[in-house]
C-alpha cells in the first residue's frame, strides 16, 4: 500500500465514541436539544459500543427503514424509540455489515467476496478479469455497495456508472485507472466470511 511507496501516511486511530459523543452528533444531525436525543444516544451507546463506524452505519440503516422523520414545520427530526427497539439490531458490527451484503442482490453479493480475496482496496481491471465480466459490468454492479455507503470510488465519477450504453461505459472505463475499496475493514471481513461459507 501507501506504507511501501514511501508516501507519508498518517494513521489515526479512532476511540469509541461515549454517550456523550453520541448525544452531541444527534443533536448537530436531528437538530434536536441533547436531552431529547440521550435515550437515543444511551441506545445507539450500547448497540453500538461506540465504534464510530458502526453508528454512523446504524444511523442511515435505521433512516433507510423509515424510523426517522423529518417535520418540516420545526425543521426538525423526529423518532419513537419503542420501534427503534423493536427493530432488534445486532450489537455486533460485523453480523451487522453481512446482513447489509446480504441485503445486496446476489451479483453484487459475489463480486464483493471476491474483491475481499484481492484486499481492502481493488483495481476495476483486476476485479473484472477475476469476476470474468467486462469492467463496465462489473462497476454497474457495485453501484448498489456504492450507494449503501460500503465500498468507495476513485478515478472517475461514481454519476458516470450510470451510463446506458455499455460500449460507451466500457472506453470510458478502460481510459480510467478505476479503484475500489471497501470502506471499512469488518465490510471485507464479512464478504470474506460469506465466500467462506458458499
Amino acid at each position: 500500500g501507501l506504507h511501501e511507496k514511501n508516501y507519508q501516511v498518517t494513521d489515526l486511530k479512532l476511540a469509541p465514541l461515549v454517550n456523550r459523543d453520541i448525544a452531541q452528533l444527534l443533536t448537530d444531525t436531528l437538530s434536536q436539544d441533547i436531552s431529547t436525543c440521550q435515550d437515543l444516544a444511551n441506545m445507539l451507546h450500547e448497540r453500538t459500543g461506540g465504534n464510530p463506524f458502526f453508528v454512523h452505519q446504524l444511523l442511515l440503516h435505521l433512516n433507510k427503514e423509515g424510523l426517522f422523520e423529518f417535520d418540516p414545520q420545526a425543521g426538525r427530526w423526529h423518532w419513537s424509540l419503542p420501534r427503534i427497539a423493536e427493530a432488534g439490531y445486532t450489537n455486533d458490527v460485523a453480523e451487522f455489515m453481512a446482513g447489509q451484503l446480504l441485503a445486496l442482490p446476489p451479483e453484487p453479493q459475489r463480486l464483493l467476496q471476491i474483491a475481499a480475496c484481492i484486499g481492502g482496496e481493488f483495481h476495476l481491471d483486476l476485479l473484472a478479469q477475476a469476476s470474468q465480466l467486462l469492467r463496465a459490468e462489473v462497476a454497474r454492479n457495485l453501484w448498489t455497495a456504492l450507494e449503501k455507503g460500503l465500498i468507495s470510488m476513485s478515478g472517475i465519477d461514481s454519476g458516470l456508472l450510470l451510463i446506458e450504453e455499455t460500449a460507451t461505459l466500457e472506453r470510458l472505463l478502460r481510459s480510467h485507472d478505476v479503484r475500489f475499496r471497501f470502506n471499512h475493514d469488518r465490510i471485507q471481513e464479512a464478504a470474506d466470511q460469506q465466500l467462506d461459507s458458499a
